[in-house]
């Protein structure tokens, strides 16, 4: 009875939950009566107890591991372990828990939680996990003890209910949780505002770096004490700032204070409320914390001299400001998503559907998608079979794309490296990127990718082989355009639908992709100038507050204060340093002063100071000025400051005369200069700077000479030139040299100065001659008329004369040594040796090099070898019968040898033939007749004169007939 008990409500419940969160639409249009008979129905029905494999304990009751609903007021709700227990790993189950009270609410309060890394407690506010929006995801970060403030999870939809889904991984485990279930009043309202310092403006709270930033939260509550009380002690208040610092939350937590220690940066604070009762502010609560971002100032500083006046503008030539105010930015929050895994569920015909949601909050409120804003949608994810899925994305206004559909076309092929092993099932592969684009990688579906094969070792240590899809973007098989009208902030969605429910797969992370035009990454913002002036200071003489007239009386350094405060308060200054230079004494040029007609007199500063810098309006740098025309005539004083002072000095003409000795010229000491000064007018007295009166100077050396030249009236006129040493005065030709006699050499002079012309004792001209013969050889150099000569002596050495005599040839095997001889010479042979004698052996041409004063001789001979030998050869048989083949015995030679004896004997020892002419031989007779065919013996001796020795040869010959 009780299995019959437990197998009916399981049914009801599954059809129940079934019918409620899958045929939603068909039932509004059911009539009222017969709905709500309906609805009475299933929950006589879902009141009842119900078993499992696997218990899920809420208080006393218990419910199948996925699916079921448990309608409750006052329920105590445990993990699997229950109280004491820890749950196990790989769970992955889901129910649905409904308030008992038609009026109430689910209202579930966590005083234990601990739960294992990777491991998660998903709850939503509805009747399902597909469709109810996700509003708590509890992980090992939320872990607490019993003494900890709780944690509220309340179904704040028009059913009431929460439905919660908890997988864990295979790693670790934790004790689970102890939460009380019980029905709670639905929420009373909760007014928030923000008191700021500074004061907040449209949402924003403008401040200076480094300024502390004081942020009040005021709560009221209107509806207080209808159903619960409420207070600000009573409530969670949470702090997100958006990267500025640590995220707070506490009980009653409504004053906090942040510091921006960077201009120009901003955040975006996000504030969440929750009562006693769960339940938190309607709408989201929000601000901006902004600095005010550092102006850059364009402003010129200007030094000046005392005395002077100078303008200093903060606006250019064009009238508009140095200085500027650049825009700061704020930190925008990332558009990703989270982990979501993909579970082995119980196999069944019904796909299973697992979702992830973006809340998108960075765009400009109101705004929407057009053509092209979104871009695509990006997963790093791993499945060990492609063809089991199906892949959509839900816009925020309830657009579903589907970028994937379920065609069982991918079949057996991995996305990533998966650990594909039943037994192992929780272990997380190695993902790849896929994604969907607009403009896709590969311009096809991801089911129609390429897929080469690739062998890899996943993750539980398995060697795989098995095909798995190039990562990348693929086209989505539904065109994302038809988000276009959908808001962008909002709830974005990752649906993904397993039609096969056996193999495992997790996705790590994912994200979306819009438009980089769009303002999703940063945010700018500026902020307006209020004030900016020059602050009043020393030696202003004039302040329009964008610019300053200044002029100082003493000389130092100066500074000038340019602010700038915005409109958030803050102020910036930048401080422009200006100094006044000392001016120079005025020069005292002295007194006018008249001058002759080509007259050159000298203008003298008579007060000079070593620290300045003295110019004449005629160009002449210096305390004195030469000149020799009237005129006015100012010296300017400048130090190393630029600052000038200054003297002027009239020049008045005196008469006409003048004298002149002609231009600079050069000395000639072979034909000393004479200096004749021309003249102008009546000059009759002269002076000269060597003390000479004369009218005429004849010089002895180069100088610099002037003259003074004197009326009767005492007008004086002034002459110098300059004149040189004449380059040809120290003309010299090269040192005395000595030749080896018989060598011709070249005796070459260098010129004193370009132009310059030689001529030889000969007549020849040109800066080389010959020479050949000992003696003086003489030169005359001559430079604008200036002459000088030298001469050089060339001598002549001896040469060491040897001889090796006359080429000649040896026999083999002989050797001849050559010697040369000549006193005080050194030798060196081709051989390489370096003594006055050598043996050769060898033919070869032979020389020899003496060397004495650096003069050499070499002598050379040709030394051939022959072959001396006469080369004996004789036969050992012959045929003297007649026919003129063989018919004489006799040697072979090469050679006339001298004392020659050829003798041939029988085998008794008998002379039977002899001869001393090397030219004759035996015929095979003795005493005219034949010989009887035998063997006989010969004995050949004779001189080999080239050889000078005797060779002696014997041996058999067989005559034949």
């Amino acid at each position: 009875m009780e299995k019959i008990c437990r197998w009916k409500t399981s049914l009801v419940v599954f059809l129940s939950t079934y019918i409620f969160n899958s045929y939603t639409r068909l039932i509004m249009r059911i009539p009222k009566t017969l709905l709500l008979s309906f609805v009475i129905l299933i929950t006589l029905f879902a009141h009842l107890t119900v078993n499992a494999q696997t218990e899920i304990r809420l208080g006393n009751t218990t419910f199948p591991t996925s699916g079921a609903t448990v309608i409750t007021c006052n329920s105590t709700f445990f993990d699997t372990g229950g109280s004491n227990g820890d749950y196990s790993n790989n769970e992955n189950y889901w129910g649905i828990i409904r308030p008992a009270d038609a009026q109430s609410i689910i209202r579930i309060s966590f005083n234990q939680l601990n739960l294992g890394s990777g491991d998660t407690l998903f709850f939503y506010s509805g009747p399902d996990t597909v469709m109810s929006p996700r509003i708590m995801a509890l992980t090992a970060g939320q872990n607490m003890g019993t003494t900890s403030s709780p944690i509220i999870v309340m179904g704040t939809n028009i059913t009431g209910s929460l439905s919660f889904r908890f997988v864990s991984n295979g790693t670790n485990v934790g004790n689970g949780w102890i939460a009380q279930v019980e029905c709670a009043r639905p929420c009373q309202t909760i007014n928030a505002s923000f008191a700021t310092t500074p004061t907040i403006n449209n949402g924003i709270v403008g401040a200076c770096a480094n300024d502390t930033i004081k942020l009040k939260l005021n709560l009221s509550f209107p509806q207080n004490g209808n159903q619960y009380t409420q207070r600000v002690d009573l409530c969670r208040i949470s702090w997100d700032f958006g990267g500025l610092g640590t995220n707070v939350n506490a009980m009653g937590l409504d004053s906090v204070t942040r510091i921006i220690t960077q201009p120009g940066q901003g955040f975006n604070v996000l504030v969440t409320v929750q009562d006693s009762n769960g339940c938190s502010t309607t709408t989201p609560l929000r601000l901006k914390l902004r600095t005010s971002p550092r102006p850059t100032f364009g402003i010129t500083p200007v030094n000046l001299c005392v005395g002077d006046t100078a303008l200093i503008t903060s606006r250019n030539s064009s009238g508009s400001v140095t200085f500027n105010q650049p825009s700061g930015t704020f930190t925008p929050p990332p558009i990703a998503g989270s982990y979501v895994f993909l579970p082995d569920v119980a196999s069944g015909s019904n796909v299973v559907y697992y979702y992830d949601t973006i809340a998108v909050s960075s765009f400009l409120p109101g705004a929407t998608v057009n053509a092209g804003d979104f871009v695509g949608v990006f997963m790093n994810m791993e499945h060990s079979f492609l063809g089991d899925l199906s892949m959509h994305l839900i816009a925020p206004n309830g657009t579903e794309v589907t970028m994937l559909p379920y065609s069982n076309s991918g079949g057996s092929r991995f996305l990533g490296e998966p650990v594909d092993d039943e037994t192992r099932p929780q272990i997380p592969g190695n993902g790849y990127t896929y994604g969907f684009s607009i403009s896709p990688q590969f311009n096809v579906r991801l089911d129609q990718g390429a897929a080469p094969t690739r062998t890899f070792i996943d993750n539980g240590g398995t060697s795989r082989t098995n095909a798995i899809v190039d990562s990348g973007t693929y086209a989505s098989a539904n065109s994302f355009n038809a988000f276009n009208g959908s808001p962008l902030n909002g709830n974005w969605v990752l649906k993904i639908g397993d039609h096969q429910r056996v193999d495992n797969g997790y996705i790590f992370t994912w994200g979306l992709r819009f438009n980089p035009n769009l303002s999703t990454g940063t945010e700018d913002y500026r902020v307006g100038i209020a004030s900016a002036r020059w602050l009043p200071a020393a030696g202003q003489v004039y302040n329009s507050n964008d610019s300053i007239r200044v002029s100082f009386t003493t000389a130092g350094s100066y500074d000038h204060t340019f602010r700038l405060i915005d409109s958030a308060g803050c102020v910036f200054d930048t401080v422009v340093n200006m100094l006044a230079y000392p001016i120079p004494l005025k020069p005292n040029a002295g007194p006018d002063t008249t001058i002759c007609r080509d007259q050159t007199i000298a203008l003298q500063v008579t007060n000079p100071q070593n620290v300045t810098n003295y110019s004449w309006n005629n160009g002449a740098i210096g305390t004195q000025v030469s000149i020799s025309t009237p005129g006015t005539y100012t010296v300017l004083a400048e130090n190393s400051f630029g600052c000038r002072n200054r003297d002027t000095i009239i020049v008045a003409l005196e008469n006409t005369i003048a004298v002149s000795l002609g231009n600079d010229t050069l000395f000639c000491k072979t034909n000393p200069n004479v200096l004749r000064p021309q003249l102008q007018g009546p000059l009759v007295q002269f002076l000269w700077n060597t003390g000479a009166t004369t009218q005429n100077l004849p010089i002895t050396d180069s100088g610099t000479y002037w003259v003074r030249a004197r009326t009767v009236t005492g007008c004086n006129v002034y002459d110098t030139i300059r004149v040189g040493l004449n380059p040809v005065n120290f003309y010299q030709m090269p040192n005395d040299t000595a030749i080896c006699d018989g060598y011709i050499h070249t005796i070459r002079v260098n010129l004193p100065a370009p132009g310059t012309t030689i001529t030889w004792y000969d007549g020849s001209t040109g800066v080389t001659h010959t020479a050949a013969s000992q003696g003086y050889y003489r030169s005359v150099a001559n430079f604008i008329g200036c002459l000088n000569a030298d001469s050089t002596l060339i001598s002549i050495k001896p040469l060491p004369i040897i001889s090796l005599g006359r080429d000649t040839t040896l026999c083999n095997g002989f050797e001849v040594t050559k010697r040369v001889s000549y006193p005080g010479a050194s030798y060196e042979w081709s051989t390489g040796g370096v003594d006055s004698f050598y043996t050769i052996n060898k033919q070869a041409l032979y020389w020899v090099e003496a060397e004495l004063n650096s003069c050499t001789f070499r002598d050379s001979i040709q030394v051939n070898f022959v072959d001396c030998s006469c080369d004996f050869k004789i036969a050992n048989a012959f045929s003297p019968n007649g026919d003129g083949i063989n018919d004489i015995f006799k040697p072979d030679l090469k050679c006339f040898p001298k004392q020659y004896r050829f003798s041939i004997f029988n085998r008794y020892g008998q002379q039977v033939f002899e001869t001393r002419d090397s030219q004759s031989g035996w015929n095979g007779t003795q005493g005219g007749k034949n010989v009887a065919i035998a063997t006989y013996y010969y004995i050949v001796e004779y001189y080999n004169e080239a050889l000078r020795k005797t060779e002696k040869y014997s041996g058999s010959v067989t005559v034949l007939r």
